[in-house]
């Protein structure tokens, strides 16, 4: 759920949207008013559980192209997280098409093994 800003109207057309943030801690932040010289009554979002002191600058949700609104929690660590999911899947990957060519050898050593052994047992049946 998108937290939201008044602009000024009543309207909720008007309203300006920001996305729900997690903090470095994964906790939900929350969305506070800067009161510094440098960014006055800017938005900003911090750590709700004050636990790891992160902040990010809130930044309108952008409309999409059939006008709704994105909403949505952003995650700062998905990207990160996706690349060691895609690596862990690589390797993982990997060893089963290992494992599988090892058990096809095992099989074709296993067919050829019965193979001469039913061989074998004809040769002394006749």
């Amino acid at each position: 759920m998108a937290s939201s800003c008044n602009s000024g109207s009543a309207s909720r057309d008007s309203w300006i949207r920001y996305a729900n943030m997690n903090c470095h801690c994964h906790c939900a932040s929350d969305i506070k008013i800067s009161m510094s010289q440098q960014n006055p009554n800017r938005l900003f979002y911090s750590c709700k559980q004050n636990k790891c002191k992160w902040v990010g600058w809130c930044e309108p949700i952008a409309e999409d192209v059939d006008g709704k609104n994105r909403v949505g929690t952003i995650d700062p660590y998905a990207d990160a997280r996706m690349g060691i999911l895609e690596d862990e899947f690589s390797k993982q990957q990997k060893l089963v098409e290992g494992l599988t060519e090892t058990i096809q050898e095992d099989v074709a050593t296993v067919k050829y093994e019965f193979d001469n052994a039913i061989s074998a047992m004809k040769k002394d049946v006749d």
